[in-house]
């Protein structure tokens, strides 16, 4: 699990691991050799059909570098999952 926390990652691993946790991409649309890599490190796994980020991989996702908003220091990592999750609910 620290190994997941700790090891390096490539631009495009970063880039899968990010589309992981906003659940913008299907599996098929990834690339399979990061999907791997990703799943070796613990950072992804299945969830039925599809990949989640695993706990390891909410860690690693939040400590991501990025520009941080003003109100209450939110990443834009935080904030487009935020939206994307609000887009996915029906509406009331």
């Amino acid at each position: 699990m620290d190994r997941g926390l700790k090891a390096p990652l490539s631009a495009n691993e970063e880039i899968t691991l990010r589309r992981v946790g906003y659940g913008i991409a299907k599996p098929n649309e990834l690339i399979a050799r990061d999907v791997e890599r990703l799943s070796r490190l613990a950072l992804i796994g299945w969830q039925g059909n599809r990949l989640v980020l695993t706990d390891t991989g909410q860690q690693r996702l939040a400590a991501m570098p990025g520009p941080h908003f003003q109100v209450g220091l939110r990443s834009n990592d935080q904030a487009l999952g935020a939206l994307m999750a609000g887009l996915k609910k029906p509406p009331a």
